[in-house]
């Protein structure tokens, strides 16, 4: 093996990998109203189809270098098959990225998972077309790359196990922080785009995309630090300490409430600290009605309260 040879397949493999993470994002996304049991599956069927693609397109490079050539001619405009696909398979991506995006705003956050066999099918559909229109970008741009077929076919399998141990992960990132989901589809539209230009004959840098994405995914990433840092901070009067209470919880159907604030205004930000996250109220209540919300999510009985609270409450537990 050839110091050549491991040059071109790591950067091909580098390439692979990062044409496939488009693939991987458009997955997710699709797959992520499927149900629990589903996803798994469905998610590594669509990456190993994308593969199956691939593979086949390289054995099929003859062919392919034809569709470059003018296949529809309107007066001073030609368009070859390479072109037709990269129009509509970009047109398709745009259209069904800006539909999730849309519906992921306006629907409730609260979804049904949709577990009906057309659900189903339609999300393989979808996976299919879009793995058509990555793999053949994908392989264009291997074969003016490499000119050794195995170098290539390596560099997809690799790339695709690599995708398949990721893709969990960058599922679960996605639906865990909403702001990473909107930048994931947010990047599907512009990519949309890039394709449909690339159909017309406007080429555009694609570096310049990916710079675009890994500036706003650092942004992501610095605002869920602050705000993890934020949420795990207790909240302070003005020049002093915390204001912790401890409380005791009564058992069940006790008369004896002692601990608890009860019947007074609490209007402010009043939060529970627990081992594993904070629960925010910021919205008025009484304190009945804040001993009931502790009721459920009770975890440890200490409670800070930020110093924006009427001074009956200070005076009531103090």
């Amino acid at each position: 093996m050839t110091a050549d040879y491991m040059v071109a397949f790591g950067t091909l493999l580098l390439l692979e990998v990062i044409l496939g993470v488009d693939n991987v994002i458009f997955i997710s996304i699709l797959v992520e109203d499927l149900p629990k049991r589903l996803q798994r599956r469905v998610r590594n069927l669509g990456i190993s189809l994308a593969v199956l693609s691939r593979i086949g397109l390289v054995f099929s490079v003859s062919w392919l270098m034809t569709l470059t050539e003018p296949l529809i001619s309107i007066s001073r405009w030609a368009w070859s098959g390479k072109d037709l696909i990269l129009i509509f398979g970009g047109a398709f991506l745009l259209l069904k990225s800006l539909h999730e995006l849309q519906a992921w705003l306006t629907e409730p956050k609260v979804k049904q998972p949709r577990s009906n066999s057309s659900s189903l099918m339609l999300v393989v559909l979808q996976i299919i077309a879009v793995d058509a229109v990555f793999s053949f970008d994908s392989v264009i741009t291997a074969v003016a790359l490499v000119d050794e077929v195995t170098i290539i076919i390596t560099a997809i399998v690799v790339s695709a196990v690599i995708m398949v141990l990721l893709a969990e992960a960058i599922q679960t990132t996605i639906t865990k922080h909403p702001g990473l989901k909107l930048l994931a589809l947010l990047f599907l539209v512009m990519l949309g785009v890039v394709l449909m230009l690339e159909g017309v004959g406007i080429e555009l840098d694609k570096s310049y995309i990916y710079v675009v994405l890994a500036f706003g995914l650092l942004q992501e990433v610095l605002h869920i630090i602050l705000n993890k840092q934020n949420s795990t901070t207790p909240p302070t009067p003005e020049g002093g300490a915390p204001i912790g209470l401890r409380l005791s919880k009564p058992n069940r159907g006790s008369s004896n409430d002692s601990g608890y604030i009860v019947d007074v205004d609490a209007v402010g930000d009043v939060r529970s600290i627990s081992r594993t996250k904070v629960h925010p109220y910021s919205r008025p209540m009484t304190g009945a009605q804040y001993v009931e919300e502790l009721d459920s999510l009770w975890s440890e009985p200490v409670v800070y309260i930020s110093h924006r609270l009427k001074p009956a409450v200070l005076d009531r537990v103090g």
